[in-house]
């Protein structure tokens, strides 16, 4: 009959084969029958039917209607929550489906919200190397470049000099860091032109600003077996280097220091000159140069 599920199994698969053919308007159609039916026969909360609809809701997605296709993604997440339950693999890939339409919308908070849900849910149902669970959680690694992507985007946007002299320089360079629940921090370079680079194993770290006088002391010492309260030191002393010899550099310096995999801010502290750590910190620096410098070797004419 033409209601029977087996007959519209292979109305849904005429659909989708419209789909990956790019015939979107024939695969609509199919694919609103297939529904239509398994509402009649089945219906309008069977998992047969909700398959059908996310089936729809792809192809809205692709043809850029986006307000219906998130519609019937909601529609076909909460009823699945409802009969297959919240970490069921069907449930999590409509949760993953609206992740990725808000992806495309560059809507990146609400997308990362979605992923986050749904690497959550698969590493409970199916594990940590199930892969299903790693292909959500590259979407989630994806998401970091496009942010950077994103940002670059931007200042590329606001540094058109339209109006203005072509050598006047409007560009902004932005450090973006941190981490995403399940992922490697990173860190990136966004240039003023849009294009960005991730820090590298020889230099794990970037610098913007007045980079000259501080500079040298990140080079001899940042590695990446570096430990965290090294590099937090050396960019201090990098920092008071700078300040040293440029005037028009000075406190406060704000520091942030984040513990791989914390998810969370572990320290935040606004330093001054007079700030004692900072002051000792500085004073030690200063000392140990100068008795470094007298135990470094003698010309030949001093002897």
């Amino acid at each position: 009959g033409v209601n029977h599920p087996d007959t519209l199994l292979s109305v849904n698969n005429l659909g989708m084969l419209y789909y990956t053919k790019g015939e979107y308007e024939k695969a609509e159609k199919f694919i609103r029958r297939s529904i239509e039916g398994n509402e009649i026969s089945l219906g309008k909360e069977h998992p047969s039917t909700l398959s059908c609809i996310a089936n729809l809701a792809i192809i809205l997605d692709e043809i850029e209607d986006y307000d219906q296709a998130e519609e019937l993604y909601n529609d076909v997440l909460s009823k699945r929550e409802k009969v297959l339950g919240v970490n069921h693999p069907d449930t999590l890939l409509s949760v993953n489906n609206l992740g990725l339409l808000y992806y495309k919308q560059e809507e990146y908070e609400k997308a990362e919200i979605f992923y986050r849900r749904c690497i959550e849910g698969n590493e409970i149902t199916l594990g940590k190397e199930h892969p299903n669970t790693l292909l959500f959680i590259a979407n989630l690694g994806a998401l970091f470049d496009e942010i950077a992507d994103y940002v670059g985007q931007i200042s590329l946007n606001h540094s058109k000099t339209d109006g203005i002299s072509i050598n006047t320089h409007l560009g902004s360079n932005f450090i973006i860091g941190g981490q995403i629940s399940g992922q490697e921090h990173a860190l990136m370079m966004v240039y003023p032109v849009g294009n960005y680079i991730r820090a590298s194993e020889i230099k794990p770290f970037f610098q913007l600003g007045e980079t000259k006088y501080g500079k040298p002391i990140l080079d001899r010492l940042i590695r990446n077996e570096t430990s965290l309260g090294d590099a937090a030191r050396c960019a201090l002393v990098s920092f008071d280097s700078t300040m040293k010899s440029d005037l028009t550099v000075g406190p406060p310096i704000d520091l942030v220091v984040y513990k791989k995999d914390s998810i969370q801010i572990s320290l935040e502290e606004h330093l001054q000159f007079k700030t004692p750590f900072f002051s000792d910190l500085s004073s030690k620096w200063s000392e140990g140069l100068r008795n470094l410098f007298k135990e470094l070797p003698k010309f030949d004419w001093e002897k």
